[in-house]
């Protein structure tokens, strides 16, 4: 129900601005460029132009009545449960210790290493793959070669 309201709304509102859109046109065409290219074009052109543009506006302001009373009656019946569940928001433990500013603030205990594996043995392990580099650098044409190297020394 509450998205046919928005979907009311939307229409209403496009169908103002379409109005306005087309009164800026029978003015003139350097106004109807005004509203369609200009950010804030369509306001000038309604308060320059109150009589031709007044019906385009007022189902503007209706449609986003219609709009805000949707999202409005949404937020307003929405349950916690369903919020947690559409925001994916972490249990509890987790909300806990990010509500201590020491903890949430820390910087992490140590470099970011993959699971399991101590600095040293990252940089062995990295130290281990550089021949590989280097052999499949030599492959590239001899314009990439010397930049690869450079990265490799």
């Amino acid at each position: 129900m509450l998205v046919a309201i928005w979907w009311l709304g939307a229409i209403i509102s496009a169908a103002g601005g379409l109005s306005i859109l087309g009164a800026a046109f029978k003015e003139g065409f350097a106004w109807g460029m005004v509203c369609l290219c200009i950010p804030g074009g369509q306001l000038i052109f309604i308060v320059t132009h109150w009589a031709e543009a007044k019906v385009g506006f007022i189902l503007q302001v209706i449609g986003g009545f219609f709009i805000g009373l949707s999202v409005g009656i949404g937020v307003a019946t929405m349950d916690e449960e369903a919020v947690v569940t559409a925001l994916d928001v972490p249990d509890e433990e987790f909300a806990d210790e990010a509500d201590d500013p020491a903890v949430a603030l820390a910087p992490p205990a140590g470099p970011v290493l993959p699971a399991g594996k101590t600095f040293a043995q990252h940089i062995a392990d990295l130290d281990h793959r550089l021949p590989a580099v280097r052999e499949i650098a030599g492959r590239l044409p001899s314009t990439a070669a010397p930049r690869v190297a450079h990265f490799t020394k």
